[in-house]
């Protein structure tokens, strides 16, 4: 019985526990010596109970490396922080010591505890120096990849491509010519330039990578470059293209059983069906990735998760839902420094609060966001939060303030692609923003002008959500004008878009809108 066990155990002298832990853990290493694996944390327990300490050493570490890679990260965090204890107290090989500083980051990271990790990726590259022996080498140029994930995830970029010239430096000095730390950097490079609106200097960079590694049987960093490539596509909205990378990056990682990575890649299918007009599907998926994200513990991607999700909840009208996830990904957000996700959550939950009627906190909101954004340098991010700014105002029923933020977000377009060009989506909603507001001046022949524009822009890019709220639009504009059959016909092809792809509260807008129709 467990306390008769405790009591006899609390009998013993110190000395003779330790014995007896150093008998039970040499006896369980010859009983199991063709099947290690499966006995590290209790080896590694038994170990450090007794006088071999070197060996507990040696068994935290592969304790700690075995929980990673089954997500149990409290677990693992434990292990690597028990060995770090022994370092000080026994003689180890530098290789213990990259292995222990390395995996406990590692860790740190996949919770979101940047600060901590970067501190133990720069123990390992004072390792480094210390042992001349390991000179310069593929590993060592991971460390420094390592440290720019960490920069990069708190949004600090210029830091991260620092870190990354370095990992390349080590490469070039080092003569490697195994292209896949290569690739791997380029793919981290590819993936700032994205998260900083570069979508076409992104594409070029991730691209190399992938030329490098696309027959190598490193599926992992395969499947990472595919993903990115798809989260590219999707942007410059080549849907087709989007879909092949994803589900090409899906099809790896369930090759590898890589659950946090199917799960990320879960998220990006959700995308594909917010993107595509697709709300039902789209929100089967992101909660799929979210309750895979939460299994292994995900933090940085349950975020972004979240983000999502509750975008999808605000298009389907479901605004106590939609809140709950921006916030959980807001506070997540704030809690692992993460600006980029913390950008993106206030500012949908700004839009939220526009619809809702809470203007004065939607402005702070949106306001924190534009600070972010200018901060990260993300405009594409920049212009969507002054085009809802523009939007706020408007239904605050300040037109001055709506017509600035929509000038703004005209300018800053403007500015960020020289020339705009018929196929911007984005521009597609600036213009239906403008000729929202030319309805509200009166202006019923401009804001006509407008909004069919961006009725083409969106036709042409397949955007049926984007195409079905700018046929409101329209219908309104001709209500307005009391022509009810042109104001029939643009509210029942609205309709039709909105119950396929799931837009409830847009419905229901509309349905309102139909019903001041007198024929």
């Amino acid at each position: 019985h467990v306390l008769t066990s405790d009591a006899v155990y609390g009998t013993l002298l110190r000395k003779d526990r330790k014995r007896l832990h150093g008998i039970v853990a040499s006896t369980l290493e010859q009983v199991h010596a063709e099947r290690l694996e499966n006995q590290v944390e209790v080896l590694a327990g038994h170990f450090l109970r007794s006088e071999y300490l070197d060996k507990a050493l040696h068994y935290l570490i592969l304790a700690g490396n075995k929980s990673a890679r089954d997500y149990a990260n409290s677990q693992a965090r434990k292990h690597f922080e028990e060995a770090k204890k022994l370092l000080a107290l026994v003689p180890h090989t530098t290789e213990q010591a990259l292995g222990l500083w390395s995996g406990l980051g590692d860790v740190l990271v996949f919770i979101g505890e940047y600060e901590d990790a970067r501190q133990c990726f720069q123990e390992a590259l004072e390792m480094y120096e210390q042992d001349l022996s390991y000179g310069e080498d593929h590993n060592q140029s991971a460390i420094y990849r390592n440290i720019a994930i960490t920069f990069e995830r708190q949004g600090n970029f210029d830091l991260a491509l620092d870190q990354l010239s370095a990992a390349d430096d080590i490469l070039k000095a080092g003569q490697i010519s195994s292209p896949v730390p290569k690739a791997q950097i380029l793919n981290d490079i590819g993936w700032i330039y994205f998260l900083r609106g570069n979508f076409d200097q992104a594409q070029d960079v991730l691209g190399s990578a992938l030329n490098l590694v696309a027959d190598s049987d490193q599926y992992s960093v395969v499947a990472s470059i595919h993903n990115r490539l798809g989260a590219v596509a999707y942007q410059v909205r080549e849907y087709d293209q989007a879909a092949m990378h994803v589900r090409r990056s899906l099809e790896l990682r369930k090759t590898l059983g890589d659950l946090s990575g199917e799960a990320r890649l879960y998220n990006n299918l959700g995308l594909l069906g917010l993107m595509s007009g697709d709300l039902r599907e789209a929100e089967i998926n992101f909660i799929q990735s979210i309750e895979l994200l939460e299994k292994v513990g995900d933090t940085e991607g349950i975020s972004l998760a979240n983000i999502n999700l509750g975008l999808v909840k605000f298009d389907r009208g479901d605004y106590e839902l939609a809140e709950m996830h921006l916030d959980k990904a807001k506070t997540i957000a704030e809690q692992i420094g993460h600006r980029f996700y913390l950008g993106l959550a206030e500012m949908y939950l700004g839009r939220l609060n526009t619809a809702c009627g809470q203007y004065d906190r939607s402005i702070d909101l949106l306001h924190e966001s534009i600070l972010i954004f200018e901060e990260l340098e993300a405009q594409d991010n920049l212009i969507d939060t002054m085009c809802y700014l523009a939007e706020n105002h408007l239904a605050w029923g300040d037109i001055d303030g709506s017509i600035h933020w929509s000038d703004k977000a005209h300018q800053e377009l403007a500015a960020e692609n020289g020339d705009l060009s018929d196929d911007s989506v984005q521009f597609g909603r600036v213009l239906r923003l403008q000729g929202t507001i030319a309805r509200h001046q009166g202006e019923y022949a401009r804001s006509e002008k407008l909004l069919l524009e961006s009725a083409k822009i969106f036709s042409a890019a397949y955007e049926k959500l984007e195409s079905a709220r700018t046929a409101y639009e329209l219908g309104l504009l001709a209500l307005i004008q009391t022509k009810y059959d042109e104001a029939q016909q643009y509210f029942i092809e609205a309709r039709t878009i909105f119950d396929e792809v799931g837009a409830d509260k847009e419905l229901l807008r509309l349905d309102f809108a139909m019903s001041q129709i007198t024929v």
